[in-house]
């Protein structure tokens, strides 16, 4: 082997990752500049009754009927603030209460609600 040459192989290992398109889905070319509800990827908390902010997950949205649909996986993980959602939003893996949950729009925009993170999604996980 000549010299040099094992220390090249990680280089090019990782060139090649990059290539196939591994990397952090936070730094996704397709990331919307603002994410919203009409975004999906994006993460939601929803302040619930007790003034609880509840995770979701946009992972499509629809129009049946003249209505909206969303469809959504809730997460178990609640929040206090705004700030604690997102930093749940980011740190990763979340236990999934509810996976497929499809509601009407108005469901999020009747009340208070905030999407605090963003993150590309696999192909397959919407409604086509």
């Amino acid at each position: 082997m000549k010299r040099g040459a094992v220390g090249r192989r990680p280089v090019a290992v990782w060139l090649l990752l990059a290539a196939l398109g591994w990397g952090c889905s936070a730094d996704d070319p397709a990331r919307p500049a603002e994410p919203s509800l009409a975004t999906p990827g994006s993460y939601i908390a929803l302040r619930e009754a007790d003034e609880a902010l509840r995770l979701y997950r946009l992972r499509d949205r629809g129009l049946f009927g003249g209505t909206y649909l969303l469809l959504t996986d809730q997460y178990a993980e609640r929040a206090g603030s705004v700030a604690e959602a997102r930093s749940i939003a980011v740190g990763g893996e979340l236990s999934v209460v509810d996976v497929g949950l499809v509601v009407p729009e108005e469901y999020f925009t009747a009340r208070e609600h905030h999407v605090v993170w963003w993150r590309s999604l696999a192909p397959g996980d919407g409604f086509r």
